[in-house]
């Protein structure tokens, strides 16, 4: 258990499984939590470790800098998708309307005014991580999200080859949640302002 209360960061292993083998692709840092007595969950606009698998890839982000490993399915690394990593300072104004759009959401609203006292004790981070989640879609091109900031209008997903060269960028919805992207279609759940919760497939128009 932690020694104190406030942002945690464990190291963890990324193993790959294939029926009766297990390759370790190697030791990342996890996803950021916040430990408050006596639980701990993930942190409020942290870093979050993605992993992205395809059919002849492995990719590894934890979100720290705009780097993200690539693995053969032998567990040999082969690629690193790099960018600048962007530097943008979250707001208080963000972080209200991060607690405001997580109130609007909690069912029970006796527990709303508890939820706002705990996120007004947190530690809160001084600026966004380099990206949000991986995904690979059906051709093998890795997705990589900008990291979602709250209040923004859209969503804004970066596209590179297996090559690691980039291909393109797409915009979509705010609120919708990317599940599956194919080669003309991307799927996923969108959720309106009552929390309710849509399935919706949009064409990719290139």
């Amino acid at each position: 258990m932690p020694t104190r209360e406030g942002p945690l960061r464990r190291q963890i292993d990324v193993v790959l499984v294939a029926g009766d083998s297990a390759i370790k692709l190697g030791r990342f840092a996890a996803t950021e939590m916040y430990f408050r007595m006596p639980n701990a969950g993930p942190r409020p606009l942290g870093k979050r470790t993605s992993v992205g698998v395809g059919s002849q890839m492995v990719y590894v982000g934890t979100g720290d800098a705009y780097e993200v490993a690539g693995f053969s399915l032998q567990g040999k690394r082969v690629l690193t998708v790099k960018e600048p990593t962007p530097s943008i300072p979250i707001t208080p104004s963000q972080v209200s309307t991060y607690i405001t759009d997580f109130t609007a959401r909690v069912r029970d609203r006796s527990r709303v005014a508890a939820y706002e006292a705990y996120f007004r004790e947190l530690q809160w981070p001084a600026s966004y991580p380099a990206y949000g989640r991986l995904l690979v879609d059906w051709s093998d091109n890795l997705w990589v999200e900008a990291y979602p900031i709250p209040g923004q209008e859209s969503g804004i997903w970066s596209i590179y080859a297996p090559s690691g060269n980039k291909l393109a960028s797409i915009e979509l919805p705010r609120d919708f949640q990317l599940l599956e992207a194919g080669r003309d279609y991307v799927l996923g759940v969108w959720r309106d302002a009552d929390g309710v919760e849509y399935v919706r497939l949009y064409a990719i128009r290139k």
